[in-house]
């Protein structure tokens, strides 16, 4: 396996350079070996990389003088990542190296350029995370409703998402919109509910045209507690996402199946009648889509 080992930076003395980017950076000292009298063998890197080191080489002639501070005519040359940049920033300011702008927010990550001691440019930069997929996010959901946790549910969501129940049944909402109102909704649901799912099985996931959405063919099994009795409720999904959060779910579960697995569907029925007969007591149905 080929890898870049070393960069070449262009410096005016060894140790200078070696205040700069070992007591400043924090770089550590990977090789000092001296060659002959005016040259060193000098090599840093940013501690427990086993990445690709910085080979401090002292401007030797003319030529190369005039690039010391300029090897990339005055573009970012050098990139330094780090897993946190709030506290890298704000280290590196503390100790008087100069950043030339307020860190910014890109589409990759935070960044703030620096400069070094010869005004070569560099990025401080933290790259933003991935943005799951939308199967990620699918085998996260399954794993959130294993759980009944309705809190790692509602954070697969946008702030404006939508989980949707086409196929209601009295008792259960038509929709909930927001993260707050499904992270809410579920509390709600499973809190009270003594269905303990234990599998999702018979996954079928069928991709589209649209990268950013699948529909999922799915049975929960699982018990009703205190019982143990079994149920088994097949369903189907419709999943969007966009910049890796759940926008809008449509979930298509069979509501009476639900019912007759809990052993509520003579109530079930019985609110049916009354919604549809206009008797009191039909308040019970005015989740049902018509």
């Amino acid at each position: 396996m080929n890898r870049i080992d070393l960069v070449t930076l262009l410096v005016e003395e060894y140790d200078e350079a070696l205040a700069f980017y070992v007591d400043l950076l924090g770089f550590t000292v990977r090789e000092d070996t001296r060659v002959d009298e005016h040259k060193r063998w000098v090599v840093v890197d940013p501690p427990e990389t086993g990445g690709t080191g910085l080979l401090l080489a002292r401007a030797a002639n003319p030529a190369q003088r005039s690039r010391v501070g300029d090897q990339t005519g005055g573009r970012v040359g050098f990139f330094l990542r780090t897993s946190d940049f709030a506290a890298e920033h704000a280290r590196l300011t503390a100790v008087g190296v100069h950043f030339e702008e307020v860190p910014r927010q890109e589409p990759y990550g935070t960044v703030a350029v620096f400069r070094d001691l010869y005004g070569n440019r560099w990025d401080l930069i933290q790259p933003r995370a991935a943005r799951p997929a939308p199967t990620e996010l699918l085998a996260r959901y399954h794993r959130a409703m294993l759980d009944r946790d309705a809190d790692a549910l509602a954070e697969l969501y946008a702030v404006d998402g939508v989980h949707e129940f086409p196929f209601t049944f009295p008792g259960l909402p038509g929709r909930f919109t927001g993260r707050e109102e499904i992270r809410a909704g579920y509390h709600a649901l499973w809190d009270g509910s003594p269905a303990r799912p234990e599998e999702i099985r018979d996954v079928v996931v069928h991709e589209s045209a649209d990268p950013q959405v699948l529909t999922v063919e799915q049975t929960v099994t699982g018990t009703v507690a205190p019982e143990g009795r079994p149920f088994r409720f097949p369903g189907l999904l419709v999943l969007r996402a966009r910049d890796g959060r759940l926008v809008h779910v449509r979930d298509y579960m069979d509501g009476l199946g639900v019912a007759h697995g809990m052993g509520r569907l003579d109530a079930v029925a019985a609110a049916l009648r009354e919604d549809a007969s206009g008797e009191p007591g039909g308040d019970a149905g005015r989740g049902i889509r018509r």
